[in-house]
């Protein structure tokens, strides 16, 4: 177990970039009814001097208010806390390993996700939400350490509220751009994002798209919703009359999107506490929508799986009582036991949202995982037949070492089968190479933990694929030939 922290906020006499090993203790639970109990313990042992570092699911929601729905089964504890004395000095901060990561697999096709989007408009029209985020699951194959798929996503990120924590059984690494709560002992700030552009390499049209959110009616609607059931979540905590928008609107350049973002603080009453900060803004309404309680019914009926650590919280909160929280979008959870990975995007739907476009809003917010994949030659292919047999593949660069296996061109029939791609990125070890192996066979190796959606009841897929010819790369490298992984909708809990 371990957590790095990296956050632009952080009280006086502290900094927002922490590195810890193994906690000395842990504070976690499953169970609706040990939420408060649980950060109530975490306040006191950060009022005793230690840090708390870890997150609070989307699930946990109604343990502070009842009202709340969601599904359940998500199989990551509702909330979970490394407790630590001190952060890690840099010298003993250990470098990322290797890691494989499959081809992102979305679990909803852009028909499937229009078809929600009408359902929620017909929500609108029916008066019973304002806006509603509706979000998709991705997945993939993964192997290897996830730290340093962190580390490429914090790099390509650039900017953000970012935390990594490996808890046992699941590995969390975000790296979003969204904060809920920064907590000084005296003032609540928080930060909704609503709004999205995709980026361009053209200068100009690059331009035109921020120039073009900036000005959006919807974007600004959908920004506005969030910011006033904010500025009323914060109300219900906050002394009379202290709650203010001293931004609102504001473009922020990442990456792959602009975002559109606004600002709320207020001054916290006497004696507010982690737990009472939670009760009032917990989960943020920006991945909820508005009404929000009405609102996550709604998703409970339109989303087909529980979020877990997706659209809750993962913070630190500093000795003392000081606390910052990231809204847990744009995360990475992993299960290394089972080689599982799961990623989620989504947005926020009203009433003149089309579900073409809203699909590609999502997919542009995904676009960050490209850097957990790579485009390396590949030497043999395999074939499946008769639900025998299963991905075999042997991929090297020059010095020999496993680099990938990527896209196979499929032949006519052969079923709902998505190419895989497998990357293995080398940092400074040096075993890296023994790294990069055993982490590309496991990915080879595994069972195949994906089913046809079509079929429920299928195992090894029945048919034939073929791989496609080595064809030169924009960048002089090669692009080579695949195994291939296939869709599934169940898996450990992810």
């Amino acid at each position: 177990m371990e957590a790095f922290v990296d956050f632009p906020w952080a009280p006086p006499g502290s900094t927002g970039r922490l590195a810890f090993g193994e906690p000395v203790d842990v504070v976690q639970t499953s169970e609706l009814a040990g939420v408060r109990s649980a950060l109530d313990r975490v306040a006191a042992q950060a009022a005793a001097g230690r840090y708390a570092v870890g997150w609070v699911s989307y699930e946990a929601a109604p343990a502070f208010d009842p009202a709340m729905r969601v599904r359940t089964g998500s199989g990551v504890p509702l909330v979970w806390f490394g407790l630590h004395d001190a952060p890690l000095s840099p010298g003993r901060q250990r470098e990322p390993g290797a890691y494989a990561c499959s081809s992102w697999l979305p679990g909803t096709d852009e028909s499937t996700y229009a078809a929600s989007v009408d359902s929620v408009r017909e929500a609108i029209a029916a008066g019973d939400t304002y806006q509603v985020n509706h979000t998709m699951r991705l997945r993939a194959r993964f192997a290897g350490d996830p730290l340093g798929a962190w580390v490429d996503l914090r790099r390509a990120q650039r900017d953000g509220w970012f935390a990594y924590v490996d808890a046992g059984r699941h590995t969390v690494a975000s790296v979003s751009p969204e904060l809920f709560f920064t907590w000084d002992g005296s003032t609540l700030v928080t930060r909704p994002m609503k709004g999205t552009r995709g980026r361009s390499r053209d200068a100009d049209v690059d331009a035109a798209r921020a120039a073009d959110l900036r000005t959006s009616a919807k974007d600004r609607a959908e920004n506005l919703i969030i910011v006033d059931l904010l500025r009323n979540d914060a109300a219900r905590v906050c002394v009379p009359g202290t709650v203010s928008v001293p931004s609102l609107f504001a473009i922020e350049a990442y990456p792959t999107v602009w975002q559109l973002t606004s600002t709320v603080t207020g001054v916290g009453r006497p004696g507010l506490s982690l737990t009472g900060i939670f009760e009032a803004l917990f989960p943020c309404g920006s991945i909820t929508g508005a009404p929000k309680v009405r609102t996550m019914e709604l998703i409970a009926d339109f989303e087909d799986r529980p979020r877990g650590v997706y659209c809750g919280a993962i913070g630190v909160v500093h000795p003392g009582g000081a606390a910052a929280f990231n809204v847990a979008i744009r995360t990475l959870v992993t299960v290394p036991e089972q080689g599982l990975a799961r990623y989620d995007v989504g947005g926020g739907v009203v009433w003149d949202s089309e579900g073409r476009d809203e699909y590609a809003e999502a997919l542009a917010k995904a676009a960050i995982l490209d850097v957990t994949q790579c485009d390396v030659a590949i030497l043999e292919t395999a074939r499946v037949e008769g639900g025998r047999g299963g991905p075999r593949a042997e991929a090297s660069d020059a010095d020999g070492r496993i680099g990938g296996l990527v896209r196979a061109t499929l032949r006519p029939g052969a079923g709902p089968i998505a190419a895989a791609r497998v990357r293995a990125r080398s940092h400074p070890s040096p075993s890296a190479p023994a790294v990069h192996r055993r982490a590309a066979d496991r990915i080879r190796s595994s069972a195949n933990p994906f089913r046809n959606p079509t079929n429920p009841r299928s195992g090894a897929r029945s048919s034939r694929f073929s791989a496609s010819p080595s064809s030169p790369r924009s960048d002089g490298g090669v692009v080579g030939r695949s195994v291939v992984a296939a869709q599934d909708d169940s898996a450990g809990g992810l």
